[in-house]
């Protein structure tokens, strides 16, 4: 789970800061990798993707990610809920956040590397150093391959 502190103007020109969290599990992770996420990335981290189309992979990746960090009795759990989704989506917060990926290539790759599940991160670095076993799918492999390297070429 990633935690944004977001500061930004709201519409009445109020200076605002808010904590956003987003979290992605491997149930989405894979829906996303079977909904054609790969295609994008791989898009617009080689400079074939038009900036629209950059727009639309960091939409398609905050919508799936955002969510609520809920208290319940000493526990936290991880809420979404498309109608709170709708109003961050559309609100100042979002325009602030989405400046910052734009126009921050570092932040932006520790904020989508952080997106991609724990587990998922830990297989990939198994597999990397020589397990075989439960290996991940080809597509997934790819996915964490390229924010791998991006990573370490922004560092």
């Amino acid at each position: 789970m990633i935690k944004e502190t977001i500061s930004y103007e709201d519409i009445d020109g109020n200076g605002k800061t808010i904590d956003a969290y987003f979290h992605l599990t491997m149930r989405e992770m894979r829906q996303l990798l079977k909904d054609g996420i790969q295609e994008k990335l791989e898009a617009v981290t080689s400079g074939k993707a038009s900036t629209d189309d950059t727009f639309d992979l960091i939409d398609d990746l905050i919508k799936a990610s955002y969510g609520k960090r809920i208290e319940d009795n000493g526990e936290a759990h991880f809420v979404k809920n498309p109608e709170a989704t709708k109003i961050f989506m559309e609100s100042e917060a979002y325009d602030s956040l989405l400046t910052k990926l734009m126009s921050d290539d570092t932040f932006a790759t520790r904020f989508f590397t952080g997106l991609v599940p724990k587990a998922l991160t830990e297989r990939m670095n198994a597999i990397s150093n020589g397990a075989t076993q439960n290996a991940l799918p080809p597509e997934a492999a790819q996915y964490l391959a390229q924010l791998n390297q991006q990573n370490q070429s922004n560092n």
